[in-house]
């Protein structure tokens, strides 16, 4: 246990062992087992699969990138692989998702220098024991997820409200609690290591920017190509030329491709010359 607190914190702790908790119930149920193997059939197929794949391997050059100038080191190993494994996909697919491409970037950089990512710094670094971690993972997951589900329902606002309140008490002690131990201890907590350690994460997520436009930019072009082979019958060499003179058109222009697809994906379906292609091109 002991080897086990020093590469992962009491809250990591207490929260991977109600994880097995609840998949350990979970998979008990054979409905449950059902719908699982369902989700992760979902979950593994080739394009999902590929798409976090190659995200692995982009967050892993990123990381070889950031050991050559000196900013990484094995001590971030485990918060590098936690951030890949959530935060990271997390943040690819509510981008992918998101119909305002036009800020990812700006949206990434205001979610990340806020004060509130101080406080989760903060608080994450100084835990409580692992026994009063037990008692609270699964109180924040709980009213968390009130709080999330009262928010669908107009007619619980002052449940809402109630619970938005309640857990300002308890918060502030957490943050008040993690800020003491960081002034106790603030000849290890006010170090390069400790802000080398603060800023990986933001910095992740800022260098994954470019690949999320990537991948929206392909999943826009997939769509038109989608578009190609439904519908009429198409020639192969005129499907070729449409996607060309998309591509040529719109370049890495993100926002027109993907207002085109919404408006003319009808109209692509039963293109059926290269001049139609040029009159819906030339009229935009």
């Amino acid at each position: 246990m002991t080897d086990l607190i020093n590469i992962f914190n009491s809250r990591e702790i207490a929260t991977g062992i109600w994880i097995i908790i609840g998949l350990s119930w979970a998979l008990s149920k054979v409905a449950v087992r059902t719908s699982m193997l369902v989700l992760l059939r979902s979950v593994f197929n080739p394009y999902l699969s590929t798409l976090v794949l190659l995200t692995w391997i982009y967050v892993a050059v990123l990381v070889f990138l950031l050991k050559l100038v000196g900013f990484w080191s094995t001590e971030f190993l485990k918060d590098s692989i936690l951030w890949s494994l959530c935060s990271g996909l997390f943040l690819l697919f509510r981008q992918i998702d998101s119909q305002d491409h036009r800020t990812i970037f700006s949206s990434v950089a205001k979610d990340n220098l806020k004060l509130i990512v101080v406080l989760q710094f903060l608080t994450n670094t100084y835990t409580f024991h692992l026994v009063i971690e037990l008692l609270l993972v699964p109180f924040w997951t709980t009213l968390g997820m009130l709080i999330a589900f009262a928010q669908f329902y107009e007619r619980y606002k002052p449940v809402r409200t109630f619970l938005s309140l309640f857990i300002i008490l308890p918060s502030f002690m957490v943050i008040v609690y993690a800020a003491w131990k960081g002034l106790s201890d603030l000849q290890n907590f006010a170090t390069t290591v400790t802000l080398r350690k603060f800023l990986l994460t933001p910095l992740l997520a800022l260098a994954l920017t470019p690949w999320i436009f990537l991948t929206q930019l392909y999943m826009a072009y997939e769509s038109a190509s989608v578009s190609l082979r439904v519908g009429n019958p198409k020639a192969r060499s005129l499907r070729r030329y449409i996607k060309w003179r998309l591509i040529k058109h719109f370049g890495l222009k993100l926002g027109p491709l993907q207002r085109f697809n919404n408006s003319n994906s009808f109209r692509l379906s039963h293109i059926q010359t290269k001049e139609e292609v040029e009159n819906i091109l030339n009229n935009l």
